[in-house]
């Protein structure tokens, strides 16, 4: 061997002291000696506040179940990715197109639009239009900052929503056939926000609802592509805002949309799974027509049992076989039995002589209404607890749990919690204000109640002057 190389491996001088071996864990192999575990990056906002370690259950972790506190989790990505949003960093008005927060919406976010993710319209495949329409672009991207932000309005929120109002107003000058759908999204995502925002219990995007009226009813009395994806879903989707609205709006303030041409836009897109109310537009029709009845008979304290025994009867014949998976089944089965509770809640609520005399076809049954009332709300938390907490199904019960929890009574109360349970996982998941509001509501019925009071839930929201928009 050379010199040079001898000099380099050469020994020390002065010898080196044996070392013990360290014992290897036996869950740590070799390789992970000496490496740090990664850092968790999905540790709920409640547990980094009060630095803890958080097990990352989801949607609510074991440390906030134990605290009994809502927890603010970090959504979950999808399994897929896309390999590159195709849209350039300019819109078309030359403003800047942020795609971190698209990112964020398509890969996080969009699950608070609809249940079925991998037929969402609102996730990947609504880049497209962001394209042809700049207030959609910032439409959207307000509501993942407000999402992203829990619902408290930031300054850039409330800057995409700004530029997202001047542009749709322009666009709406000059409507096309063609750009009805893509101007619905706009009004559709501005309208939800503006109820979603934390602080605003009043707010539930009024005028909104009125101009998506408008323009849904211009879209059904043209020609309606029952393939477009889109159409199908703007559809859909004014179905189920109208119906989580309808007892909101001042009887003058609101007709429903009972066109001809309605009806048959339900009999054409009704057959398709919707990823918001599955194969039940219809069911979500009928609800909307009942809440605006709801609220016209506490405003004038006057009924209609014949268009109520109509009700009851369509809400009773409703088949739940139409729906395709057992999770559609028991979501929309609970909007039918939140249906019949808030039906008959009216006789209770505004009792007429045919009630006192039995003669209404709404009390001819072998339980008084009340005991009705209960098994209905007991099947819709039953209902509630076949789904995963975890599931995007889970969001959509917000409503129907929110009356089911009104009717339980004192004897109820581990039903009581697992209601409380629920509305802080739908929290979780769509971080959505009102789910704590309604928890707040809900805790305050109880108590009047147990006290021997027979006020409703919406008597009491009407009284506190709140307009509580669920879902």
């Amino acid at each position: 061997m050379s010199s040079k190389y001898r000099i380099r491996f050469a020994p020390t001088l002065i010898p080196s002291l044996p070392i013990p071996p360290t014992p290897v864990s036996p869950d740590k192999s070799p390789a992970s000696l000496g490496r740090r575990a990664p850092k968790s990056r999905q540790g709920c906002h409640e547990c980094k506040r009060r630095r803890v370690k958080c097990d990352e259950t989801y949607p609510t972790c074991l440390r906030c179940q134990r605290r009994e506190t809502v927890c603010r989790s970090i959504p979950r990505p999808r399994q897929w990715q896309s390999e590159l949003l195709c849209i350039s960093p300019q819109d078309p008005d030359g403003l800047s197109v942020n795609k971190r927060l698209l990112l964020y919406w398509c890969e996080r976010a969009c699950h608070i639009m609809g249940h079925e993710p991998d037929m969402n319209p609102m996730s990947f495949p609504i880049i497209p239009l962001l394209q042809k329409s700049p207030s959609l672009m910032h439409a959207l991207q307000s509501v993942c900052l407000a999402y992203e932000g829990f619902f408290i309005a930031s300054e850039n929120y409330l800057r995409e929503r700004g530029k997202a109002i001047e542009l749709i107003q322009s666009e709406l000058m000059s409507m096309q056939q063609n750009q009805i759908v893509v101007q619905f999204l706009t009004v559709y995502l501005l309208g939800l926000s503006s109820a979603w925002l934390d602080g605003y219990q009043n707010e539930f995007g009024r005028e909104h609802i009125l101009g998506a009226r408008a323009i849904i009813g211009i879209l059904v009395a043209g020609t309606v592509k029952e393939d477009d994806d889109f159409t199908h879903f703007a559809v859909g989707a004014y179905l189920y805002w109208d119906m989580a609205s309808s007892f909101l709006f001042e009887p003058d303030q609101q007709k429903p949309l009972d066109t001809v041409e309605m009806h048959a836009a339900l009999q054409k897109l009704g057959k398709r799974i919707h990823p918001i109310v599955g194969n039940s537009m219809d069911l979500h029709h009928l609800l909307g027509n009942l809440g605006r009845y709801y609220r016209l008979v506490l405003d004038t304290r006057k009924r209609d049992t014949a268009l109520e025994a109509k009700m009851e009867e369509q809400l009773l014949t409703w088949d739940s076989s139409r729906e395709q998976t057992d999770e559609w089944k028991m979501l929309n089965g609970s909007y039918r039995l939140h249906g019949l509770i808030s039906l008959y809640r009216i006789s209770i609520t505004v009792p007429n002589d045919q009630d006192a005399q039995g003669e209404t076809p709404l009390l001819q049954t072998e339980y008084n209404s009340k005991t009705r009332l209960r098994l209905y709300a007991l099947q819709i938390l039953k209902n509630a607890l076949r789904i995963p907490e975890d599931s995007s199904y889970t969001i959509g019960l917000a409503i129907p749990l929110l009356t089911a929890g009104s009717e339980l009574t004192s004897d109820d109360e581990q039903e009581r919690a697992e209601v409380r349970s629920r509305l802080k996982a739908i929290y979780s998941l769509n971080r959505l204000p009102s789910n704590v509001m309604a928890m707040s509501l809900l805790q305050e019925l109880w108590i009047l109640r147990d006290a021997g009071s027979e006020l409703s839930l919406q008597e009491l929201m009407l009284h506190k002057d709140m307009r509580l928009m669920m879902g």
